[in-house]
């Protein structure tokens, strides 16, 4: 690991106040919230115009994994099943989505993308120290994470269950 459990912290936990202290300001002033929105060149999905962006969520749910997983190279399989699964499940999704999963959003293509993209991270970070079979199981559990439709966003939760459930091996 780059950084141990406590430098990861502080530099999440700076970052997520930062990006609070940001999105509350934003929030709060429309003026300010026009300004970035065209800074950023409509990186926010439309829903997050009025609320938090998906960028509070990512590190709220990456601190709090980090924080609160007591294995914490599992925490860290838990972020990176968000930044991989997560992120491939909506390119692919978006792109290439033709089945839904249900009424929701979600297409059986962005929920396959999310389980492949997070078997071959968890096969890579977890290699050595758990069983063969369980990043099959861990990317099961992320993927049926990201896909259920949770409160508030799933970036919050998918890194902070997916790391839990893995304690469980």
């Amino acid at each position: 690991m780059l950084l141990s459990r406590s430098h990861s912290l502080a530099v999440l936990g700076g970052l997520l106040i930062l990006e609070g202290s940001l999105e509350i300001a934003r929030l709060n002033s429309p003026s300010l919230n026009q300004r970035l929105l065209r800074f950023f060149g409509g990186i926010q999905r439309e829903k997050e115009v009025n609320q938090l962006s998906g960028i509070f969520w990512t590190l709220a749910g990456s601190t709090a994994a980090i924080w609160l997983i007591p294995d914490y190279r599992l925490a860290i399989v838990g972020v990176w099943y968000l930044a991989v699964g997560d992120g491939l499940a909506g390119l692919v999704g978006k792109t290439w989505g033709r089945h839904p999963i249900g009424s929701g959003p979600k297409t059986w293509e962005g929920t396959s993308a999310c389980f492949i993209g997070c078997w071959i991270v968890g096969t890579i970070l977890m290699r050595g120290f758990m069983a063969w079979w369980i990043p099959v199981v861990g990317a099961a559990a992320a993927s049926f994470i990201e896909w259920l439709p949770m409160p508030w966003n799933d970036n919050f939760w998918l890194p902070l269950l997916s790391g839990a459930f893995l304690c469980l091996f």
